[in-house]
């Protein structure tokens, strides 16, 4: 079995032929991977199809700043992680560039606007490719617990929190802290943060310092919670 990729070199090549008015079709840059999984063109076009129906019921136009990003990247992120789930493909840069480029190459330019930083697409920045951030959301915080075990990924929160004090943050390779994190930061109903812009920045400083002395992984959820609000207060009462 296989599955499509598109190295970053591929993919901004095929990116300047599209944007210069080019004819260039992507599947001459494409090149497939061995995997004990498969990823077709109809597992794409599936999945363009929801993200899709649900861009329709957005403006045609948003800025990258506009509440309507965050309010559809919190329902695109469930239906981003509910079709590509934890196959081996779902770890590789490659395939989410070749899935950014191949179908989705409107959507960023509907998100971001024409002239977005190619990081977008996954060229330059892996991590920074739109379509794995949308999957990673629901992945970090996905809990199986819950009937609605991406309810916390669904809720309509700051995209800046995810990717400066997540996405970017290495403790957030733990799940339960992850979890624990988001829920400190929104612990109501009305999805208002707890912390200003600055606050939230100084405290996750503060526990991205703590973790070259903690190995936050073997934490359970309500451990990493207790000392979230254990560090909040000690900034606190230093402010």
């Amino acid at each position: 079995m296989t599955y499509p990729i598109l190295s970053a070199k591929n993919a901004e090549t095929f990116l300047e032929g599209i944007q210069s008015g080019g004819q260039s079709s992507i599947d001459d840059f494409v090149s497939y991977r061995e995997s004990e999984s498969s990823f077709a063109y109809a597992d794409a076009v599936a999945l363009r199809k929801k993200l899709m129906d649900l861009k329709g019921g957005f403006p045609v136009e948003i800025g990258p700043k506009s509440k309507h990003a965050s309010e559809f990247e919190a329902s695109a992120s469930a239906l981003v992680h509910e079709h590509i789930g934890d196959a081996q493909y779902s770890a590789d840069p490659e395939f989410w560039t070749w899935l950014t480029c191949a179908h989705f190459s409107d959507l960023v330019v509907w998100r971001y606007g024409i002239s977005c930083a190619p990081a977008n697409y996954g060229i330059g920045a892996p991590g920074e490719n739109f379509l794995f951030r949308l999957w990673l959301r629901a992945e970090l915080v996905r809990d199986t617990s819950l009937e609605d075990s991406y309810r916390l990924a669904r809720t309509k929160s700051s995209v800046d929190f995810w990717r400066s004090h997540l996405f970017r943050q290495s403790y957030a390779n733990s799940r339960a802290f992850a979890r624990a994190l988001f829920k400190f930061q929104y612990p109501s109903s009305d999805n208002k943060p707890r912390l200003k812009r600055d606050e939230i920045r100084e405290l996750a400083k503060r526990l991205a310092r703590m973790k070259s002395n903690l190995l936050v992984a073997y934490l359970e959820e309500g451990e990493a919670l207790r000392l979230i609000e254990a560090e909040a207060k000690i900034l606190a009462a230093a402010a």
